[in-house]
């Protein structure tokens, strides 16, 4: 009875281990923001916010912390929200992959089931009556069922890029389009007519909302404001004061005055029904405001083009940025210099850097002018570089705390990719002007193109004899034997019309190059290459390339990232916490954790990456074995151990049956502490053994925990699935 009482303990033991222990390869970090394409606010005061790659987000607080709502949510490309309190559910636009439907405030979504255009939704609309348009570029779809069937409803629509909608309070719909004005249904969307006298612009009409007398407002996209007090049958222009005319949101309080968000302008607000403006944007750090939104306690929430989340709680006199925990940035570029500290490039936002591994971060923006970061590079003696897209390069010579433009002879300003060699001369790859050098720490620079028959250049790579290889966009890859003087075609093998988005050497001088939608390696120095596809999705984007200290190569791929390793030849995907899975950059930390900047959820960082680790401290005392970490785990652990002899050394894993199952050291190494990590792989979960065995080769003596001239020593550790 007590050995049964024993394997029951153990047995609980171990289920509690595997339901409350899982680990994870990836941990998502930051920085706060993205892009925010539409917010809604529920009768409950919950606040969404539908993003570009990073879903849907949730505020239960009035904005002060977020939290990511995707469950079930297969396209995370949010254009449009809609939320019909009286029938409990709420739906979202996507991009690509139609409409979902919430009837839980967001815990889970279902697919309503649309095909062909409208999987491209721009606008929602609902009534209480369980009536749904969606405007997508070919016009509307229409359920009057509350999503059950649906039907096109086009007639009298003769512009169909649908970007607005506005329902007033008798139940007649407005429609705004893309150069066709502004649309009017009295019969529930079936049918059509325009309504534009007095509309006196061919600027597409993004945003449409109404006050409470009825007056509709419409905002185009270059022409201003324009107003109706007649229910659509005449326009005026009512644009004084405002500063910028690219509308794309308006909002109305529920004391009547005006919010228009601008592209570039920030906010501006009304108090007299759109006859004048005023600039509201104090607080306001990225003024390309795309959606807004009032609460019924009258906050407004400002969502943006790369900054997340600003709220407004004095009627848009100050802003304040609510994104805690809005982990939906783009990240294009990331580097790590030597003090460890990361260097993050996000769409909209410009520059961050992390000087704490990656667990906060803050916004480095002095001096950039607010275009996106395509690349970045860090020389030896620590100035930082950054490429933007269309403003051309930048140079930080106080760890990014300020910046300044370094263009002289940069013809081409929308740059692509940044490399620097070992004589700290500096390599620029731009979208149409070809390669440029700089020798001079980037005060001037050259266009080095002789040969170069494609002048779009995304990716730069340079071997250990000095050679440098450049990845085109449509005619694959070029050497240059003379720090970029000249070039030749390298890409026997590849296609002819590939773009090169990533390259890479590993330590054997082996290039990589992705093109052609998967991976190609030269292993002749860019003679030839061939495919290395085994264990990758079909035709993936790949994007970026990382190689540890031990050799092994990382992909980020719109698919995740891959390992691979000379020995095993095929690519595994390493993807385990990875949430946001289109991968854009890596980078290699110098203690081997690998960096990932994703579309629409921010950087993650992995668990050290390689296999084995020296610590070059203090010498080891004695010979120990210590316990993994983490343990128990899912995916991979980290073994430390520590020898105070040169020794033949073993370290090997067994299952409970005495079956070895991994040899993760076998050879002599040097007195010294050492850490392996160690991938379980596709071993299903249990208790392993894992045994250190080290013989001293420099005499006979014997070492405590052993049989004499050995030491041996064991422990256990639990994989959980």
């Amino acid at each position: 009875m007590k050995k049964i009482c024993s394997l029951c303990t153990c047995l609980i033991l171990f289920s509690a281990l595997s339901s409350t222990a899982q680990t994870s390869f990836w941990q998502q970090l930051g920085p706060y923001g993205g892009v925010v394409n539409t917010l809604a606010i529920n009768s409950n005061g919950q606040i969404f916010a539908g993003t570009s790659g990073g879903g849907i987000f949730r505020s239960t607080d009035d904005g002060s912390s977020w939290s990511a709502v995707n469950t079930g949510l297969t396209n995370t490309s949010v254009q449009a929200l809609a939320i019909n309190s009286t029938r409990g559910y709420i739906l979202a636009g996507t991009y690509g992959g139609g409409v979902f439907r919430s009837t839980d405030g967001g815990g889970s979504w279902s697919n309503v089931g649309l095909t062909g255009a409208a999987l491209y939704a721009q606008a929602l609309a609902v009534n209480s009556d369980g009536l749904i348009l969606v405007g997508t570029g070919s016009g509307v779809l229409r359920s009057t069922d509350n999503g059950g069937s649906w039907s096109a409803s086009n007639t009298g629509l003769t512009n169909t890029s649908v970007h607005g909608f506005a329902v007033s309070s008798s139940g007649q719909i407005f429609a705004g389009t893309g150069g066709g004005g502004v649309f009017r249904s009295t019969d529930n969307g079936a049918s059509w007519s325009a309504v534009n006298t007095g509309l006196t612009t061919t600027s597409p009409v993004f945003a449409l909302a109404m006050n409470s007398s009825g007056q509709i407002f419409a905002g185009t996209y270059g022409g201003g404001v324009f107003r109706s007090t007649d229910n659509g049958a005449s326009w005026s222009a009512v644009s004084d004061g405002l500063m910028n005319t690219f509308v794309v949101a308006v909002a109305v309080s529920s004391g009547g005055q005006i919010f228009i968000g601008t592209n570039g302008g920030g906010v501006f607000r009304s108090t007299d029904n759109g006859a004048n403006w005023s600039p509201a944007s104090a607080g306001l750090t990225n003024t390309f405001v795309q959606a807004l939104a009032i609460s019924s306690s009258g906050h407004i929430f400002a969502g943006t083009l790369g900054a997340g989340i600003f709220r407004s709680t004095d009627n848009g006199g100050n802003w304040g940025g609510v994104s805690t925990g809005f982990t939906a940035a783009s990240v294009d570029a990331v580097a790590v210099n030597s003090l460890g500290h990361i260097f993050a490039g996000a769409a909209g936002e410009s520059a961050f850097r992390s000087t704490d591994n990656g667990e906060t971060w803050d916004a480095i923006n002095t001096g950039l002018p607010g275009n996106d970061i395509e690349a970045f590079a860090v020389k030896a003696s620590g100035e930082i570089f950054a490429g933007t897209q269309g403003g051309g390069i930048f140079r930080s010579t106080d760890n990014g705390g300020s910046w300044g433009a370094v263009n002289a002879g940069l013809t081409d300003t929308y740059v692509q990719a940044l490399m620097i060699d070992s004589s700290g001369r500096i390599f620029a790859g731009t979208l149409r002007g070809g390669a440029f050098r700089s020798t001079d720490n980037g005060e001037n620079w050259a266009a080095i193109n002789t040969g170069l028959t494609n002048n779009s250049v995304r990716s730069f790579a340079i071997n250990s004899s000095g050679e440098i290889f450049a990845g085109t966009g449509g005619q694959a890859v070029f050497r240059s034997t003379d720090n970029g003087t000249t070039w030749s075609g390298s890409y026997t093998g590849i296609p002819a019309n590939a773009s090169v988005w990533a390259l890479a050497v590993n330590s054997t001088g082996h290039i990589f190059a992705s093109a052609g939608g998967g991976i190609y390696r030269s292993t002749d120095n860019g003679g030839s290459w061939r495919t290395i596809n085994t264990g990758l999705p079909s035709f993936p984007s790949v994007r970026a390339f990382a190689i540890n200290s031990s050799g092994e190569m990382f992909a980020g791929t719109s698919a995740g990232v891959f390992r691979w390793t000379d020995g095993g030849q095929k690519w595994s995907a390493v993807n385990t916490g990875l949430t946001a899975t289109n991968v854009y950059a890596l980078v290699i930390n110098s203690n081997g954790e690998l960096f990932a900047g994703t579309y629409g959820g921010g950087i993650f960082r992995s668990a050290a990456t390689t296999s084995v680790e020296e610590n070059a401290g203090e010498v080891p005392a004695s010979f120990s074995l210590k316990q993994n970490y983490p343990n128990p785990f899912n995916g991979s652990t980290a073994i430390s151990y520590q020898l105070s002899a040169v020794s033949f050394t073993k370290l090997e894993v067994f299952d409970l049956l005495g079956r070895k199952v991994a040899t993760l050291v076998n050879e002599v190494r040097p007195v010294g502490s050492y850490i392996v990590r160690w991938d379980a792989g596709n071993l299903p979960s249990g208790v392993y053994i894992y045994r250190l065995t080290a013989r001293p080769i420099d005499d006979g003596s014997s070492v405590r925990g052993g049989q004499a001239g050995q030491f041996v020593q064991s422990r256990k550790m639990i994989v959980v699935r």
